[in-house]
């Protein structure tokens, strides 16, 4: 018989994002408040929920302190460290994707998943670039999907006037051959510019 026991959470994001959804939000597909939820809903009930950051490990002694100086002790412990986007990291990408004038933006952050459907429902002709850094990202397919979405709503009207390209790390489209191979159909029957190892 498996002993009661009590699980808790800890984590001070009160808003949840669904992150796939917010390539849809990008295609115009979904809008940004159908992505969002409030983290406590979406809680199992029973479960404690501590809204503090965890400051520091003692695995030795099976205890976490929080932010607030908090103590806490564990039997077992599951370490979900997430993703923290750094767009401070390429220069002039941050202000770039900020101001609402500039053709840059991105998905992978809720506030400008809205802009680049904007963007891409405006701009009539020119280069779009697509890119899959050198970084760990939340999802390796994404910068794909806007892309192909993007072709999409290009040749609703202006795509004749516009060249897509997609520059990846890798030596190929996609990390695994069997879908890389299937992947290049794609990118070659609708005009992508393929740059490989790209950062």
């Amino acid at each position: 018989m498996i002993p009661k026991s009590s699980i808790t959470l800890l984590d001070p994001i009160q808003t949840h994002y669904y992150q796939p959804g917010l390539t849809l939000v990008g295609a115009g597909l979904m809008n940004l408040k159908q992505n969002r939820r409030n983290q406590k809903d979406l809680i199992p009930s029973g479960v404690k929920w501590i809204e503090e950051r965890v400051t520091s490990f003692d695995p030795q002694n099976n205890s976490v302190k929080t932010e607030s100086g908090t103590k806490l002790d564990y039997d077992y412990m599951v370490i979900c460290t997430g993703l923290e986007i750094r767009l401070d990291m390429i220069e002039g990408l941050e202000d770039s994707i900020k101001d609402d004038s500039c053709p840059v933006s991105t998905i992978y952050l809720p506030k400008y998943a809205e802009k680049t459907h904007r963007l891409l429902t405006t701009i009539e002709k020119g280069n779009f670039l697509f890119s899959f850094p050198n970084t760990p990202i939340k999802c390796a397919g994404a910068p794909q999907k806007i892309c192909y979405i993007a072709d999409d709503i290009l040749r609703r009207g202006v795509r004749p006037s516009t060249s897509l390209h997609y520059f990846t790390r890798l030596p190929r489209i996609f990390g695994v051959e069997k879908y890389a191979n299937e992947l290049m159909k794609v990118v070659k029957d609708r005009d992508i510019n393929l740059h490989t190892r790209h950062s």
